[in-house]
């Protein structure tokens, strides 16, 4: 019974974390294509970057770019709660409501 758990437990983790929010972003016709355009900055093709707005981004050789959110939003009671972002880590910490440094329980987390 606690293999079945564990199973079952490793799976739903697997289709949560891969149902991350993405986007596709594709190049205009007739554009000059010497790389992928994202926010005034030109990357290679081939190449992989994150963004200071915790997306993970990738540049194919079309021209078209692939961007991931990184972060996953708690489920919580947000009454007595509040979540609070670290945009170094890409995560949120939940913590008791006011200003207290007491985290708080979650009870999932959403991508």
């Amino acid at each position: 019974m606690k293999y079945l758990f564990a199973v079952l437990f490793a799976v739903g983790v697997l289709v949560t974390s891969c149902w991350s929010a993405c986007f596709f972003d594709q190049p205009q016709r007739g554009q000059n294509i010497d790389g992928c355009a994202y926010e005034g900055e030109l990357h290679l093709f081939g190449s992989s970057w994150r963004t200071e707005n915790c997306l993970s981004c990738s540049c194919y050789s079309d021209g078209s770019i692939k961007c991931c959110s990184l972060t996953f939003r708690p489920v919580y009671d947000k009454k007595k709660c509040k979540a609070v972002f670290n945009k170094e880590t890409c995560k949120f910490t939940v913590m008791q409501n006011p200003a207290s440094t007491q985290p708080c329980d979650s009870y999932a987390m959403v991508g």
